[in-house]
Formats: structure tokens, C-alpha cells, sequence
């Protein structure tokens, strides 16, 4: 009888076809890691540079120092971001309702605390739409012949910026 003397493990190791096959899956890996990486990434610059829907980039807000803004400082921050409106230094229902469109929600907590109690009762509504604020309230908008006026009785907004029901 004869017999083959075989090594213990012999016929066991991988073919270089299945060492490629396990390599491949690797890369394949680091690629869509890679790729979840890059949208973070993206999803992360896009939140903090605070570009609209319309692809029109504000100006980023840093958070820390929402404590020291006056009225007028937010002014001038609303107009560097593209809003039309003038720097009094009062906190008007137009300031507001162009506060309300720039803000994030839960931003008014980080403000300078007589500022972040003038808009009380105003909807920060965070959507940051300069186009479509300045068109309706922007002291350069178009007017109609016949147009309710922007503040005061019977105006398109009430004392805390927000949109009038009348």
C-alpha cells in the first residue's frame, strides 16, 4: 500500500486568489468609511459657514460671543449678512423679524441678556433666507401703491417681529 506522507496543515493556507479577495474587501471598507468621513465633514462646514437653501453663505455666527452683542452690534451683524436694514441701535419689530430669520433656535440664551430678553416672544425661525427678508421687509424692497406699512396698528409685523394675523 503505498501512502503520501502529508504535512501537518498542508492544503490549509489560502490561495493567493482568496489573500486578494480579503484585500479588496479592505479597501472596499476604508472607501466607505472614507465616504461617511467626507459627508460629516461636509454636513459640519455647511452648518457652521450657515449656507441658505438657496446656496447664498451668511455669515458664521460664533457662538461664544453672542453674550457681549448691543442692538446695534446685531445690526451691523444682520447687515454684513446681507440685511437690508438701517443701524439705530433700537431693537424695532424689523430688527427683530430680521434677528428671528438669522438666529438658530436656542441661540437668543447665548446673547447679551437685555438683548436676549428684547426678543422675547419673537420666532426665531433660523432660515436665514436674506433674499426672500429684504424683498418683503429690506429698507430697499420694492414697494405697492397700496401696502400695509411694516410696524405699528395694522401692520405686516407686531411689536416682537413676528408676523401680523391682520
Amino acid at each position: 500500500m503505498t501512502g503520501a506522507v502529508t504535512t501537518p496543515g498542508a492544503g490549509l493556507a489560502p490561495s493567493p486568489a482568496h489573500h486578494d479577495v480579503h484585500h479588496r474587501l479592505r479597501i472596499a471598507a476604508v472607501a466607505v468609511l472614507a465616504v461617511f468621513i467626507g459627508v460629516g465633514v461636509w454636513t459640519l462646514v455647511d452648518r457652521l459657514t450657515a449656507t441658505s437653501a438657496d446656496g447664498t453663505a451668511a455669515a458664521p455666527i460664533a457662538v461664544r460671543s453672542l453674550h457681549t452683542w448691543s442692538v446695534s452690534d446685531l445690526q451691523r451683524r444682520l447687515r454684513v449678512a446681507g440685511y437690508a436694514l438701517p443701524v439705530t441701535g433700537v431693537l424695532d419689530p424689523v430688527t427683530k423679524s430680521a434677528a428671528a430669520d438669522f438666529l438658530r433656535p436656542g441661540q437668543v440664551d447665548s446673547l447679551w441678556p437685555s438683548l436676549a430678553v428684547g426678543l422675547q416672544g419673537t420666532a426665531i425661525t433660523g432660515r436665514r433666507d436674506v433674499a426672500a427678508w429684504d424683498a418683503r421687509f429690506g429698507t430697499d424692497r420694492a414697494t405697492r401703491m397700496v401696502e400695509r406699512p411694516l410696524t405699528g396698528a395694522g401692520g405686516q409685523l407686531d411689536a416682537y417681529g413676528n408676523l401680523s394675523g391682520r
